[in-house]
């Protein structure tokens, strides 16, 4: 082997590392969200919207999801978010309509954003190990395995989108950076204004330049107007002859753009050419009673849960070594979304368990990033200087400082890097802590959805599946929310809520019962009265029952049905 192969061989090593990280990361996510399914812990919010969604889009129903049919009246899942990214996956879908699937899509496509982290590390610090570390540091986030352990949401496709756009614009890539961009509107309504923020970032080195010019254009202004105006145009072509400003100022504009367009084909167009839900006696919603609860969601409660808010944003940096603070300016990526859940007076922005932290958690990857390197070059050496004059200072001074003060400054490492790995160790272990792979939190907090999963399989998953296996392809079928999963590939499948009242829209009726109900017994109490008066009268017969399962017995009834019933699994007892 030549010195050349050597060389290349000892680059790959990194590299490689990253990979291996990534694929460990997949591998436990995807396994634990398998974990979650076979619990009975997903439901139709959010697991069975985007099943049926996909199923629905290959019968002719544009992601037509029967869960916001029955609240909002839309047609389609695009009317609650724009994500025609969807289209993109639904190739895949159509091959194996099931879950695993969607779990093994959005576990790969969480752990992916570790390989532009890395680049972006290894190209802001210099060496490729540390930035490995940090890439890490982003795998073995809490508030990434707590958002990817909630079923599946399209948030998890945002690390990848963000960071690959952020490392195309370092690397001053910008056509490929630009379709990155494209793809990431393509996602969710939040992502234009995350890029708007990346824009306003990369352009604000220049702003010692712009105000400089400012000061000029202030003093050509006893000019007249003529003059300011030539002025003004001669320091717009001057600032824009760098080929960053000009195409970031463009993807600034871009984003602008895609926003609006978004909206209007949610709000405009989608509503003019979808065709009517699946047996829905109901004409549509209003785009404008729809699209302006669903999309903007600003609730100005600024007050609402201060404390709670800002423990949630302080527990984020601190599961990054709050090495983010030491990069203020990078977090300028994170103002939209911080705005965003300061104003929001709802719970789920700011509690670990929802896919929402999914968006807080990139910027911060980012911006740990620059913060290990500016910790490695100013920090920690003012740090260790400091401990060394303490070293070298007299006996009698030493002993009047406080005792950690002088403990620390012999246990210390005297080097940098050495410090900033043992941040990175401590924050690791914080994330284990913290999230749900700490066996402690098994169903810690069963209403918070990503640690609402046990370590130990239990019984009644496939036997389920066998049971929702009888009922007839396109059957109108009504399912308790717990068990919607197993049904929702059927285009005229409905769900109850998982509390006792009923959907506003539900399209069955005492005169228009479902032929088919599919029911757990632990949530028996959304089961409408007019339903349980013609379960009780013997209108509906039990085609098929499955005794164990963590959510209690599951009965499927048939309408009109006489024969006997199908016992399928242990019986009871």
């Amino acid at each position: 082997m030549t010195e050349g192969d050597a060389a290349a061989g000892s680059r790959l090593r990194p590299l490689t590392a990253v990979l291996l990280l990534a694929a460990l990361y997949a591998g436990v996510s995807f396994t634990l969200s398998i974990l979650r399914l076979e619990e009975f812990a997903t439901s139709n919010w959010d697991l069975g919207i985007f099943q049926q969604a996909l199923a629905s889009t290959l019968h002719g129903h544009p992601m037509y999801e029967a869960g916001d049919w029955e609240f909002y009246g839309t047609r389609s899942f695009l009317e609650v978010h724009p994500s025609f990214v969807l289209y993109l996956l639904e190739p895949i879908y159509a091959i194996s309509p099931t879950p695993t699937v969607l779990f093994a899509f959005q576990s790969i496509m969480a752990a992916l954003a570790a390989l532009p982290l890395y680049l972006i590390g290894r190209r802001i610090l210099g060496r490729p190990w540390p930035a490995v570390g940090l890439a890490g540091a982003y795998l073995i986030s809490a508030p990434l395995l707590t958002a990817n352990l909630y079923d599946f949401h399209l948030e998890l496709f945002l690390p990848l989108e963000i960071s690959l756009l952020f490392y195309f614009w370092l690397e001053e890539r910008y056509v490929a950076g630009v379709a990155v961009a494209l793809v990431a509107f393509l996602t969710i309504e939040v992502t234009p204004f995350l890029v708007a923020a990346l824009a306003v970032y990369f352009l604000l080195p220049s702003s010692g330049r712009i105000a400089s010019s400012l000061r000029a254009l202030l003093r050509r202004s006893s000019e007249g107007r003529r003059g300011f105006g030539r002025a003004l145009a001669a320091t717009a072509r001057s600032w824009l002859e760098d080929r960053r400003r000009r195409w970031t100022v463009g993807l600034l504009a871009l984003s602008v753009v895609g926003y609006v367009a978004l909206r209007f084909v949610e709000w405009v167009v989608l509503p003019a050419v979808l065709p009517p839900a699946p047996m829905s006696p109901f004409g549509p919603v209003s785009p404008s009673a729809t699209g302006l609860s669903l999309g903007l969601g600003f609730t100005g409660a600024f007050g609402a849960d201060l404390g709670g808010k800002a423990a949630y944003w302080v527990l984020l940096m601190a599961l990054f070594g709050f090495l983010p603070l030491l990069a203020p300016r990078v977090l300028i990526l994170e103002l939209p979304w911080f705005a965003y859940t300061v104003q929001s007076g709802n719970f789920v922005w700011t509690t670990l368990g929802f896919q929402y932290s999914a968006v807080a958690v990139t910027p911060l990857a980012i911006a740990a990033i620059f913060g290990y390197a500016d910790a490695e070059r100013r920090v920690i050496p003012r740090i260790l200087r400091a401990l060394g004059a303490l070293r070298r200072a007299p006996a009698s001074t030493v002993r009047r400082r406080p005792l950690v003060v002088r403990r620390l400054h012999r246990s210390l490492p005297a080097s940098p890097t050495l410090v900033l790995a043992l941040v990175l160790v401590l924050a690791a272990a914080a994330n284990l802590w913290v999230g749900p792979l700490n066996p402690a939190h098994q169903r810690i907090n069963s209403g918070v959805p990503g640690y609402n999963l046990q370590f130990v399989p239990t019984r009644g998953y496939a036997d389920v599946v066998q049971l929702a296996a009888l009922i007839p392809s396109e059957a109108p079928v009504l399912a308790s929310s717990d068990v919607f999963p197993f049904v929702a590939t059927d285009l005229h499948a409905y769900s109850l809520l998982w509390v006792p009242d009923q959907p506003p829209q539900l399209p069955f009726s005492p005169g228009a019962p479902p032929a088919y109900f599919l029911l757990a017994s632990e949530q028996g109490y959304a089961v409408p009265t007019w339903l349980a008066d013609q379960v009780a009268h013997h209108l509906y017969g039990l085609l098929g029952v499955v005794y164990v399962t963590p959510v209690g017995s599951v009965d499927l009834w048939q309408l009109d049905y006489n024969g006997p019933t199908s016992v399928i699994g242990p019986p009871v007892g």
